[in-house]
């Protein structure tokens, strides 16, 4: 495992193969370009209209009425009671008065208040940063902003910071020619329906750059998936370990990213060696017989029996790795065994520390990673009834109690 990104690549390929039944061929680990914005806004706090308030400013908004006297007048209410209103929501910035003619004006807010239906008032102003992708501009999701789980590599540290970590490296990839974050991302993106979901409430409104954009760059294992009449690029990053489908369609039509892998596929396929090198991988941990061979979904298969699935590290090989991905630079082949009984206890296991780890579970997520892990170890999507009947055969109770809970 690399120090980016949390999870193990293996994890990535074991989606792309058996959670989305795509051939995974090729996977580089790339540095994506993301563009900075230090952002200045004003932003709105809101909060319920007070009765008279609400029909104040929509009859100034609707129905073009301009003074005090007309208000009242078509409420049937009391001018003083008007009036009073009338001052507030002026003060609060929703009207104001012509200074030539004494007339009211609806202003912005109180036009973004009638089209809510929320009172808003007028806040300190709202510094936040922004995430735009470093090839089209389009704002990052909100979960790269989780600083937890999201790790964004600065460029004045980036060579450091690869030195730093052991394994393979991971390659900067850059838009050619360089270009900076497109002048109408900000505006395109207050526009949007859901610009929440960009980190960009709504109500945080005027957002202008606070300074120029500055450059960091996003981990990401990308995967080359091989389909019949098409290769499509799926991008794997710290925010989840399931494909992110904004990235993956910026990776799938951006020159320069396939360009990288198209490359290391290429050059895969011209030195050859991968069955000597995953001969090697094996037999420095099992001694005996074992075959190896390449099936007809394009990957090398490592076929051992039951007795070498019997250690960890260095002596044997571990049960987790049983039809699973062993990752050999940019290049993997798959671990198999034909022993039911132990594919059987491997997707026990597997399914055991899938839920423990958990305190939360949703449902549907772990059926779909239970089928997954059915897919990769031989036995197809297993209903969760059938799982749980295994479970309590092999005397796993609690897992079988926990099955129990999510049927």
């Amino acid at each position: 495992m690399n120090g980016f990104i949390k999870y193990p690549e293996e994890r990535a390929l074991e989606d792309v193969a058996f959670g989305r039944g795509g051939r995974p061929t090729r996977l580089c680990r790339m540095l994506l370009p993301v563009w900075l914005a230090d952002v200045r806004a004003t932003i709105y706090d809101s909060e319920p209209y007070e009765l008279i308030d609400r029909y104040v400013d929509a009859a100034v908004a609707r129905c073009g009425l301009e003074t005090v006297a007309e208000l009242a007048g078509f409420f049937g209410l009391d001018e003083v009671v008007v009036d009073r209103a009338v001052r507030f929501l002026v003060a609060i910035g929703h009207l104001s008065r012509d200074p030539a003619t004494g007339r009211l004006v609806l202003e912005d807010l109180g036009r973004m208040s009638v089209l809510e239906g929320k009172r808003y008032r007028r806040e300190l102003e709202d510094r936040r940063k922004l995430y735009f992708d470093g090839f089209t501009s389009r704002p990052l999701t909100r979960p790269y902003y989780d600083e937890r789980t999201v790790t964004f590599v600065d460029a004045t540290r980036l060579r450091a910071a690869l030195a730093e970590h052991d394994g393979p490296g991971f390659t900067p990839v850059q838009p050619i020619p360089v270009t900076g974050l497109d002048p109408s991302a900000l505006s395109s993106l207050e526009t949007m329906p859901d610009r929440d979901w960009f980190n960009l409430p709504a109500q945080v409104v005027g957002p202008s750059l606070a300074g120029p954009p500055s450059q960091v760059f996003l981990p990401a294992y990308v995967v080359r998936v091989q389909a019949a009449d098409r290769v499509e690029y799926l991008a794997y990053t710290q925010a989840a370990d399931e494909a992110d489908p904004e990235w993956s369609a910026v990776c799938s039509t951006v020159p320069e990213i396939g360009g990288v892998v198209e490359n290391e596929n290429l050059a895969g396929r011209e030195n050859g060696g991968e069955e000597d090198a995953a001969r090697k991988w094996v037999s420095r941990r099992f001694s005996g017989r074992f075959d190896l061979v390449q099936r007809e979904d394009g990957l090398l298969h490592a076929t051992l029996p039951a007795g070498a699935f019997t250690g960890s590290g260095e002596s044997g090989v571990p049960l987790s790795k049983l039809g699973s991905f062993v990752m050999m630079n940019t290049w993997f082949f798959r671990m198999w065994c034909d022993d039911v009984p132990l594919r059987r206890r491997a997707l026990l296991e597997r399914a055991d520390s899938y839920l423990g780890a958990r305190t939360r579970i949703d449902p549907a997520d772990a059926a779909r990673r239970l089928e997954r892990f059915g897919r990769q170890l031989g036995f197809g999507p297993l209903p969760l009834g059938e799982l749980r009947e295994l479970a309590r055969k092999a005397g796993k109770r609690a897992l079988a109690a926990q099955l129990d809970a999510l049927t």
